[in-house]
């Protein structure tokens, strides 16, 4: 799928929307990393592209912190970084799927005899709170695409979420060529729905461009 010399066909100004969280997924489905600043830097060398919308949530770490930091100091009048906190919100695992999980892995453990210090301390990591992570852009996006309908012609997003599958029928309804850069093994099932107008794009075809 890699191609030296692939290249977008934009049919005018062009609005680039990039949900970080989602693409930085994608990696677990390759062998290669994908390494933002190089993606930020190629999209830059198309002359149609007028806006660079960079989304992803700051985490407490100093290495999340570092990370936006590095992008917020790459900001010109084309790319721009859209951050907010990371939010953990507490998981209740009395109804959740983990609970049974943990009792299967427990039982698991005891049919094979495993030392009971193993158990012991499954117990103790299932008894202390626990929270996920959460930090959607969805809402930020759609308005970005929104407050600048009028002034591009081509939409890029760099998603395989299936939540923005409305938004990206808005931007067909609204003639707008429109573009989904995802890897098919994590593009939404709500996609397939959308028979004419849009163009799905392998993030592999951008491998020679992108890669670490």
């Amino acid at each position: 799928m890699e191609n030296q010399d692939f290249k977008f066909k934009l049919k005018g100004k062009a609005l680039v929307c990039i949900d970080w969280a989602n693409v930085y997924g994608w990696q677990e489905g390759l062998d290669w990393k994908i390494d933002a600043q190089k993606l930020i830097k190629y999209l830059l060398t198309y002359p149609e592209v007028f806006k660079i919308n960079f989304y992803f949530g700051t985490d407490i770490t100093k290495k999340s912190r570092d990370f936006i930091n590095s992008l917020k100091q790459k900001e010109n009048d084309r790319f721009f970084v859209r951050t907010k906190d990371v939010k953990y919100v507490p998981v209740d695992l009395d109804k959740s799927y983990l609970k049974l999980r943990m009792v299967e892995m427990r039982q698991t453990l005891k049919n094979r005899n495993v030392n009971n210090k193993i158990t012991e301390e499954l117990d103790k990591l299932f008894s202390q709170p626990l929270a996920r992570r959460k930090c959607d852009f969805d809402i930020e996006i759609a308005l970005d695409v929104f407050n600048n309908l009028d002034n591009f012609s081509s939409f890029i997003l760099f998603s395989g979420d299936g939540d923005y599958a409305p938004l990206i029928e808005y931007c067909l309804r609204h003639q707008k060529q429109t573009i989904v850069v995802a890897l098919p093994g994590n593009l939404g099932k709500e996609y397939r729905v959308i028979s004419r107008g849009l163009y799905i794009c392998n993030i592999k075809k951008l491998r020679n461009f992108i890669s670490k």
